[in-house]
């Protein structure tokens, strides 16, 4: 057992608040109650009293629905070594809840310095600006100072295991390095008809490596707020090709700049009623790559190599407009990168 954890403990038993040590009488009572002779051990067990006495400040925060966008928990475990925070061992101080909470991600953090707590309460308060792609708002309290408990432990960012809670889309520390974070990218329910009819990829291909929501008329935006959970307004395809459609993680690529569009080719006119009873209308779309990268990525995953793909439309008429502003905004964002590529 850890000596000063022990100390502790026998401290408690004997009902002695350690904090009330401040003479040598007493403190030599407490080294003979805890059995500590020697230079050495007196030496550190004044060092335990010194700390007990010592303050620091707790930050606590929760984020609602935290485990439904990728890669949350990985980017507090970077402000917080950002921020030097540390943590009582034995304690998991980034974790998720369980039963009705088993998606909320709660955060209770220590740090030594006023300076510091603040740094990381402003960094969880300023989330919004620091990834505009995420929907995650945090509740932050303020800085409070409290006795330093015993033995604190630093945070450090290779403590965070994707694996532990399953909330990377990595399989590793070493994948997720090489991603920046795109934390409100939502999974696509494999059985889900989002997969099944709005797909853009081959349905083998998603069943393997998962599919995911990739928003048409942009979430963030205010004016399409009432959008970000309807079905029409989404398309399913993997990760890879969410972050080329949305122009993001792409090592040499400007951030946000797309680096595939998908174009609506014409209104939907067939109906089709399908095996399960949907009733849906076919919107055919084709698949344009930027560049030669895009294309040698994901077209051997698209049917047809992405000339033509059928997709099928609860309300052909909202997909439709969606899909044409989508494609509109793409190749505006592609347009304004290759005029001030011109100008150079």
């Amino acid at each position: 057992m850890d000596e000063r954890r022990e100390w502790q403990q026998k401290l408690d038993k004997a009902g002695i608040d350690p904090r009330g040590l401040d003479g040598k009488e007493d403190i030599d009572e407490a080294c003979e109650l805890l059995s500590i002779d020697g230079l050495g051990p007196k030496t550190r067990f004044r060092a335990f009293l010194k700390d007990l006495g010592e303050v620091c400040f707790n930050v606590t925060a929760e984020i609602e629905d935290g485990r439904l966008s990728k890669g949350v928990r990985a980017a507090v475990y970077m402000k917080a070594d950002d921020n030097t925070a540390h943590f009582i061992p034995g304690e998991n101080p980034i974790r998720y809840g369980e039963g009705d909470d088993i998606n909320k991600l709660s955060v209770s953090l220590y740090f030594n310095t006023y300076e510091a707590a603040m740094g990381f309460s402003r960094a969880l308060r300023k989330w919004s600006f620091d990834h505009p792609n995420s929907s995650v708002q945090p509740k932050v309290s303020l800085a409070v100072s409290c006795i330093r408990p015993i033995n604190l432990q630093p945070v450090t960012f290779d403590q965070y295991d994707p694996a532990e809670a399953e909330d990377s889309p990595c399989t590793s520390l070493a994948d997720f390095r090489g991603f920046s974070l795109v934390l409100a990218t939502e999974p696509a329910e494999l059985d889900s008809p989002l997969k099944t009819y709005q797909a853009i990829e081959r349905a083998a291909w998603l069943s393997s490596v998962g599919a995911y929501k990739l928003h048409l008329k942009d979430k963030a935006l205010p004016e399409f707020k009432k959008l970000r959970y309807d079905d029409n307004n989404l398309l399913a395809a993997s990760w890879t090709f969410h972050q080329f459609f949305d122009g993001l993680n792409l090592p040499d690529t400007p951030h946000r700049v797309p680096q595939v569009a998908v174009k609506p080719l014409r209104p939907a006119t067939e109906r089709h009623i399908f095996n399960d009873g949907e009733r849906r209308l076919r919107i055919d779309v084709q698949v344009e790559c930027f560049t030669q990268k895009a294309a040698n990525t994901l077209r051997p995953y698209i049917p047809d190599g992405g000339t033509t793909v059928a997709i099928y439309a609860q309300n052909a008429d909202i997909l439709w407009e969606c899909l044409q502003w989508k494609y509109d905004d793409s190749i505006a964002k592609w347009g304004a990168y290759q005029a001030e590529l011109n100008q150079y």
